[in-house]
């Protein structure tokens, strides 16, 4: 009985890897006849990480410009401490981004190493 669970084990084992090898088979089929415009996905998706870095970069800007606009105008308009905590708020939110950006940036920078032989590739192709 142990026999035929361990053949019958077996066997099922060949025909999942059998069927993985065929349905990467067809896959790499499909990556063939679409090469170039799968190229030119995944180069995108590369750039994608740096647009987003320096998104990240505008936003603390923006958060950057709002601190200064709060210490400049915001006076007049309500109490000190209320400021000050709208202040340090724009400021962290201000640091929160730029690290985002920079982490985003490491990512592009790695991925576009990583993947230079590609962009070369892709530069003689258009």
């Amino acid at each position: 009985m142990k026999k035929e669970e361990e053949s019958e084990g077996q066997l099922r084992s060949e025909t999942s890897d059998n069927l993985r090898v065929e349905d990467l088979a067809e896959a790499l089929e499909l990556m063939k006849t679409d090469a170039s415009k799968l190229l030119k996905d995944l180069l995108r998706g590369i750039s994608m990480w740096g647009i987003t870095a320096l998104l990240a970069f505008c936003l603390a800007a923006v958060w950057l410009v709002l601190s200064e606009f709060i210490v400049r105008f915001a006076h007049p308009f309500g109490s000190p401490p209320l400021i000050l905590d709208i202040l340090y708020v724009s400021y962290a939110f201000s640091a929160g981004s730029a690290l985002l950006g920079l982490v985003l940036l490491w990512r592009y920078y790695s991925l576009r190493k990583k993947y230079e032989k590609l962009f070369v590739i892709s530069g003689t192709l258009h």
